[in-house]
């Protein structure tokens, strides 16, 4: 046998020692195909007579484990299948090969029985189905118990936007006794609860849609908008009529937050999310501002000013998923706060990053704008996509659409998930426990003539992916 031979049978043999029986000793560097650099140990040879015969390809004649996966699309429908194709080199027989979904909630199947190729080595499929959002869909295969790495990437593409489901029945509980609209959503953070208000009740339904009234007592909700839960189960609310963030206990007790004064200039409070070490951010678009707060509301840390005429006034806000700042997005004022100095067809739905350190706001960062007329609520999933509530009118100002885009990983171009024409998307929040963690849900406006009353509570819909949280 030739010397170069020998020498790529000694390579193979300490490849596959290492990984199948994990032996140790002095390192060997491996690279997979794309130069990423690896560490095989390096093991003790068996001779090369003692080398087991397979059939397959013979081993190059240098020891390193190259790996190539490939798909040939670079887009595919929502829960369609593609086909990922799968090379190994380096080794006599083919190596242990693992695929998992990194993004974007698909599933795949194991990879089919590997055939050799000789002029490139052992090839192989795998069935990858991409999840049911227009996303990054992500695939990892790697080889040889994970020595070598490879991802591949499809974009999912909706051609259709869906319309998600009922879920509960708010106004059946409420009826006429109660008038108003729903506007935001909340989970509790045992997932236990999802709460929804209307001036002067709050409304919690458990996992299976059942809806009860909470008994209140103590201050008023006056105009309930935003709403989110801390850690101590009270809800936080956003009370626009009563210029205040308010907060209402477990057992239904209401006390005022944070009030309107002239530090505070709150016009009508919008949304509000609590940052991860308790402060809190809160929006109002009549006043034009977004404030941060320390977390018992007693120091005003920081508020900036949006350009009204030009930018709209902010509306939902939700935390960066790096802790780095908050996106929020906006929305013409001309109508809800009567703003003069806005006209009403106005594109001012946008969306806005807004850095965040030392207790002060940073410069903002443009990410879409002319969006539509209201830029509403918004949420992230766990990969880091962003979910966001629009609503376009016609030239006469009737509904045109309501709808929910998803920015993926929080940039443009955004793709339409939701999309209704009788119903106004407000905020959307992502499941927590027996409500599925997989589960979009959405709060609805009652905004006559747009929606009548029997259009506030929620919707739901899958989308696959996680969302942020426990």
């Amino acid at each position: 046998m030739s010397e170069q031979r020998h020498r790529a049978m000694r390579a193979w043999g300490g490849l596959l020692c290492a990984f199948a029986m994990g032996c140790a000793g002095n390192t060997t560097e491996a690279t997979s195909a794309d130069k990423t650099d690896t560490h095989v140990p390096a093991v003790d040879v068996p001779s090369v007579d003692a080398m087991p015969e397979t059939s397959g390809c013979l081993p190059p004649t240098s020891p390193t484990l190259t790996l190539a996966a490939t798909v040939d699309v670079t887009t595919a429908a929502i829960g369609s299948s593609v086909t990922v194709t799968i090379t190994t080199a380096g080794t006599k027989g083919p190596p242990v090969l693992t695929a998992v979904v990194e993004r974007g909630g698909g599933t795949v199947e194991a990879p089919a029985a590997p055939a050799c190729d000789p002029g490139k080595g052992h090839v192989t499929t795998v069935r990858w189905t991409l999840g049911v959002a227009p996303v990054e869909n992500r695939l990892r295969v790697s080889a040889g118990a994970g020595f070598v790495d490879k991802s591949v990437s499809v974009l999912a593409t909706l051609a259709s936007p869906t319309e998600p489901k009922p879920f509960g029945d708010v106004h059946a509980l409420l009826g006429t006794a109660a008038p108003g609209t729903t506007e935001d959503l909340a989970f509790t953070r045992d997932g236990k609860t999802l709460s929804v208000a209307v001036a002067g009740a709050v409304v919690d339904l458990d996992a299976t849609g059942k809806a009860t009234k909470r008994a209140l007592t103590g201050g008023t909700l006056d105009g309930p908008l935003g709403l989110v839960y801390d850690t101590l189960g009270q809800l936080l609310v956003a009370d626009a009529k009563g210029k205040a963030v308010k907060v209402v206990s477990p057992a239904g007790a209401i006390v005022t937050h944070i009030a309107a004064s002239a530090e505070v200039a709150f016009v009508a409070p919008n949304d509000l999310t609590l940052l991860p070490n308790g402060e809190l951010v809160v929006t109002d678009p009549c006043a034009g501002r977004i404030f941060w707060f320390s977390a018992d509301g007693k120091t005003l840390f920081d508020s900036v000013a949006f350009d009204k005429p030009k930018e709209g006034g902010p509306n939902g806000v939700v935390p960066a998923p790096d802790g780095s700042g908050v996106y929020v997005t906006t929305e013409n004022t001309a109508i809800v706060c009567q703003d003069a100095t806005v006209t009403f067809d106005a594109k001012l739905a946008g969306l806005y990053r807004l850095p965040m350190a030392n207790h002060a706001f940073g410069a903002r960062e443009t990410i879409a704008t002319e969006l539509g007329i209201f830029g509403d609520g918004l949420t992230f999933d766990a990969e880091g996509n962003l979910y966001v509530c629009v609503d376009r009118f016609k030239a006469d100002f009737t509904l045109e659409e309501s709808v929910v885009l998803v920015f993926p990983s929080a940039k443009g171009p955004p793709a339409t998930l939701w999309r209704s024409t009788t119903r106004l998307f407000a905020n959307v929040e992502f499941g927590r426990g027996a409500f599925g963690k997989t589960t979009l849900y959405a709060a609805l406006l009652s905004v006559p003539p747009f929606t009548g009353a029997e259009q506030r509570g929620v919707v739901a819909g899958e989308v696959g992916i996680a969302g942020v949280g426990p």
